[in-house]
């Protein structure tokens, strides 16, 4: 096998320029985007805790507040790169996205260039860099990848699948030199990829442990035929199968925490999960293969659910298609590699996303990595398809990158403006709660009532078991002054205690009752706002002491938010009754540490005392190192003054 083609520095020079320069082209409309979704609660804790010297900032911050170091790590630090203060200007952020992904084109230029030199040795050098160069255009402009580069929360995908491709392309050197007998360096070669790429793809995103799977798909199908393979399988054993098993272990021994834990916030269960993925990935495999024309909404959390096989009755035929596939790659990966490269890698790509673990069901930055496999297939069976009709090739190749591009640049236009990127999915996809919720909002801030109204009324049709509508229309009565009397009992009346998940309703009480807080004169009383938050404390998910991080997150805002009216009120025992509560849920240091001065307001040194050195060991509990302690400083300072102040009442 000739594997010793050589690179026209010139001409790949050329090639990766030309992609770069399209891709900063395609993407450059969505710079000045603004921060959305899940953006701010996880960039606005970059600037926080700046009494503490700058290590320590950065270290809790890339830490989740000191707790862990495999929560993306990775990923917040990049963040934390990009700026240090907050409220911060989204473009810097954007910008860095943009250049991860042009950086991921090359890799992907790189990967193809391997994959095609060890499994298609006869297609010529030039054609070669030339096939590796359209996968790579098309992958990059593919406007599926859009939410993926100019969500900046995203960062997450793009930074594993950096660290994947690395350690794919490093692997593809290795099985080179088991080729070429050079055994011992290929091995070190194919098991760095594992050991270091692996973990930092990890360390950006959970995704990354996913790699050993990707391998093992190229391995199964594209390089089957390849020489010394049981030097191959042996290593294999201790590189792809021990690592995919300690995987399944783990999950197997957290399934309760990692995967069945938040599907009391989901409105399916763990196997109509599984039947609608199945008919998501082919959902995928459609906006692959011809993408939309029109754009693209982040969100899809109106999908249909199956039920069951039969409803709707493409569960079924997803699912059999899926089986057929598998199959497929266990029996025919000799006679047909590059279909069950595709359908391998695709399927490994969205092992963990889209089968049983508690998420979301639709997301296009999903396919990021999976998506490759496909589009080196297209374009592999188009030369083989059209190996002696070049200009015909041409046509194809050109007529698709124009396709995407067009439809990518359709995309990224619409994130110039957070009022153009909300109309544009609300108009897309009306039916998704959150971007109706998020739209209201939107039209609300520019003053426009009756659209917002109209469009929370949609919402709460749509959704009558969703509580934020009903509390977003009485918090739009109340700012427009069209509130009247009746108005609360009214959106009570809209919530059954019976209501699903929603993780905007705190943020909605809390816009209900601050202004009251701060003396303005609204229509509604501390009253009504105590009876909106008893009302929600009606539901059973608030009070099950087996419920998920997610409804007890709920349950903690809402206490916390009556203890915080309880204390405005001056009202000391209700206010600790609440904050209890609260604590009850979730135990956090500095819930502890106002309780404390609470208590101290009301020369209660002895009980404050109690409550701060309590949160204090919480605090130590909960953090790595008291290093990486952001409470720490603060509730080791409110223990000594209260030490001091007990021993002198004495």
């Amino acid at each position: 096998m000739n594997t010793n083609k050589l690179l026209n520095p010139l001409v790949v020079g050329i090639a990766l320029c030309s992609i770069v320069l399209a891709v900063f082209i395609i993407y450059w409309p969505s710079l000045p985007g603004p921060f959305i979704f899940d953006d701010e609660q996880n960039i606005k804790h970059i600037a926080s805790h700046s009494h503490l010297e700058k290590l320590q900032q950065v270290l809790i911050y890339i830490t989740s507040g000191g707790t862990s170091l495999i929560e993306r790590p990775l990923s917040f630090l990049s963040f934390y790169i990009n700026d240090n203060a907050w409220p911060s200007n989204p473009e810097s952020f954007r910008l860095t996205n943009i250049s991860i992904h042009a950086l991921n084109a090359i890799l992907v230029w790189w990967l193809s260039f391997r994959l095609i030199l060890l499994a298609y040795p006869e297609i010529s050098n030039k054609k070669t860099i030339t096939l590796a160069s359209i996968i790579a255009l098309i992958w990059a402009l593919h406007p599926i990848h859009v939410n993926a580069v100019a969500y900046i929360v995203q960062r997450m995908t793009l930074l594993s699948g950096t660290f994947v491709l690395s350690g794919l392309i490093i692997y593809t050197y290795g099985r080179e030199l088991i080729v070429k007998e050079k055994v011992t360096k290929g091995l070190i070669y194919m098991s760095s990829a594992i050991l270091v790429f692996m973990p930092l793809a990890f360390l950006s995103k959970q995704t990354g442990i996913l790699l050993p799977l990707l391998i093992a798909a190229v391995e199964l199908t594209l390089f089957n035929k390849l020489r010394e393979k049981k030097i191959v399988a042996k290593w294999s054993i201790f590189f792809i199968i021990i690592p995919i098993l300690l995987v399944i272990i783990g999950l197997t021994i957290k399934a309760d925490e990692k995967v069945f834990s938040w599907y009391d916030a989901l409105t399916y269960t763990p196997v109509e999960r599984l039947m609608t993925e199945s008919r998501i990935l082919f959902d995928y495999i459609a906006k692959i293969i011809i993408p939309k024309t029109s754009t693209s909404s982040l969100f899809h959390d109106n999908y249909t659910i199956s039920h069951s096989l039969l409803a709707p009755i493409s569960t079924l035929i997803a699912i059999l298609a899926i089986l057929l596939g598998i199959i497929a790659v266990a029996l025919k990966r000799h006679q047909w590699p590059l279909l069950t490269f595709a359908i391998a890698w695709f399927l490994a790509g969205h092992t963990l996303e889209s089968t049983v673990i508690g998420l979301e069901l639709y997301y296009e930055h999903r396919n990021y990595i999976p998506s490759f496999s496909i589009l080196f297939a297209l374009v592999i069976a188009g030369n083989q398809i059209f190996k002696d009709k070049t200009p015909i090739s041409i046509m194809f190749a050109g007529s698709f990158i124009l396709l995407i591009a067009f439809v990518a640049h359709m995309n990224t236009s619409i994130w110039e403006s957070k009022a153009k990127l909300l109309s544009s999915w609300y108009a897309d996809n009306p039916k998704s709660i959150r971007t109706a919720v998020t739209v209201s909002g939107v039209l609300h801030n520019i003053g426009d009532y009756d659209a917002a109204r109209k469009v929370v009324i949609q919402a709460q049709n749509d959704w009558p078991l969703r509580p934020d509508p009903p509390l977003l229309l009485l918090l739009l009565n109340i700012s427009h002054n069209k509130f009247t009397p009746g108005d609360v009992e009214k959106a009570l009346s809209s919530i059954p205690s019976d209501y699903t998940h929603s993780n905007t309703v705190a943020d909605i009480v809390t816009y209900l009752y601050k202004p009251i807080i701060k003396g303005k004169d609204i229509p509604i009383t501390i009253q009504d706002i105590e009876k909106i938050i008893n009302h929600l404390l009606k539901n059973p998910n608030t009070r099950r002491e087996d419920a998920s991080i997610k409804w007890k997150n709920i349950t903690y805002s809402l206490y916390y938010h009556l203890a915080i009216i309880a204390s405005q009120q001056g009202n000391l025992e209700k206010t600790m009754l609440y904050s209890n509560k609260a604590n009850n849920m979730v135990q956090k240091p500095d819930l502890m540490a106002l309780q404390a001065t609470w208590l101290m307001s009301a020369g209660l040194n002895e009980e404050a005392l109690h409550v701060a050195r309590k949160g204090l060991a919480i605090s130590e509990n909960l953090t790595l190192t008291r290093y990486m302690n952001p409470h720490y400083n603060n509730l080791s300072i409110l223990v000594e003054r209260l030490e001091k102040m007990t021993i002198k009442n004495q």
